[in-house]
């Protein structure tokens, strides 16, 4: 059975979303049970057996700047797992435009600039009350600032990152991406370096060659004669990102 504390953030049967607030403690019949604080700030007793763990977002995502022993980069691949320690590293595109891997316990991330309104932004934490962990790791648009201290950014969703007929949210806290990171096709916003899966199920990941987006596998590097986005997008569209 998972292991519940304080904090942690759950999916419940019937109330979403929430929060642990206190437990683990003696249930009325013997069993484990948590107070979990659900959208509204009401709190209800479940039975840890009853809730789903909501895994916490990654620390590190490709294209996060980064330094490296005082060096600044931006992470171009990963995470990937050491077969020497099990230890989880990337790929490192330094400033001079060379790569080179890192574990993650050297790496330290940038601080994010100033956030404003038309940054385009990948959402860290969404709605700690509500819809938690549903939009973190989407991208869009900084819509509005909200003036709310807990969910400051209205952030608008780039096509098919929202879910059902949500098409924007107000977000905890999200980190600028660079629009050069971005790449617009027949309306559509796709991330550059992060993985997309079309129809057949064949993953592919973009990149700017010499000024036209081409793609390539999973952990390829895309060439001048790979497939462009607008081919890889024509014949075995349409992508989702993974």
């Amino acid at each position: 059975m998972t292991e519940f504390k304080v904090g942690d953030k759950v999916e419940t049967p019937g109330h979403g979303q929430g929060v642990l607030t206190y437990g683990p403690y003696r249930g009325r019949y013997n069993n484990t049970a948590f107070l979990v604080k659900i959208a509204g700030g009401q709190e209800v007793v479940y039975r840890a057996g009853r809730l789903t763990a909501i895994p916490v977002p990654p620390a590190f995502a490709i294209g996060d700047k980064v330094t490296v022993g005082g060096q600044p980069g931006k992470l171009a691949g990963g995470p990937y797992v050491s077969i020497v320690s099990s230890e989880r590293f990337w790929v490192v595109e330094r400033e001079d435009g060379k790569h080179n891997t890192s574990f993650e316990y050297r790496m330290t991330k940038v601080a994010d600039e100033a956030i404003k309104v038309g940054d385009r932004v990948r959402v860290v934490e969404d709605d700690p009350g509500y819809r938690t962990g549903t939009y973190a790791g989407k991208t869009g648009v900084v819509a509005y600032l909200t003036g709310y201290e807990t969910m400051p950014y209205h952030v608008r969703f780039d096509d098919g990152q929202g879910t059902g007929a949500v098409s924007s949210w107000n977000c905890a806290k999200v980190e600028k991406i660079d629009s050069a990171d971005t790449y617009t096709h027949n309306g559509v916003t796709y991330e550059l370096g992060a993985v997309y899966i079309d129809k057949d199920g064949d993953a592919w990941r973009f990149a700017d060659v010499s000024g036209t987006v081409r793609g390539g596998g999973r952990y390829g590097t895309p060439d001048a004669d790979s497939t462009s986005l607008d081919e890889v997008v024509r014949t075995w569209g349409p992508l989702r990102k993974d």
